[in-house]
């Protein structure tokens, strides 16, 4: 017997949601974090905290987004935002691009992942 968790599609309405959240999320990263109040805004070892939290998130809204398929594109995807986020920070007067942020995030989305193919693994 086919487990709901993974047969049943996520209805359009929901998926267009959690799309419109991680643009939003996007925009939040990109946009908001050029602004000067981002510089400082969280202090280690608190920020690397908001980069699991806000990586992970990313991961989620992304997979539950595209009606859970493609596992590794949504994984690759969140990293090369991750590393894109560092490449830009780099550019901002204020900021700096941080290899241990960019370690957060990568291993936010890869626990996010894991626990995701674990979940699926088991629910077959």
């Amino acid at each position: 017997m086919p487990n709901k968790i993974n047969s049943d599609p996520i209805p359009i309405r929901m998926r267009l949601l959690l799309l419109l959240t991680f643009t939003a999320m996007l925009g939040g990263l990109f946009i908001l974090g050029a602004q000067p109040m981002a510089v400082g805004l969280f202090q280690p070892p608190v920020d690397k905290f908001v980069h699991v939290i806000f990586f992970s998130l990313l991961t989620i809204s992304l997979w539950f987004g595209t009606n859970r398929s493609h596992l590794i594109a949504v994984f690759l995807s969140v990293i090369l935002i991750a590393v894109l986020d560092e490449w830009h920070q780099y550019y901002l007067p204020g900021r700096s691009a941080d290899m241990l942020d960019l370690s957060a995030d990568i291993l936010a989305a890869g626990a996010m992942t894991f626990i995701i193919y674990l979940i699926r693994t088991k629910a077959e």
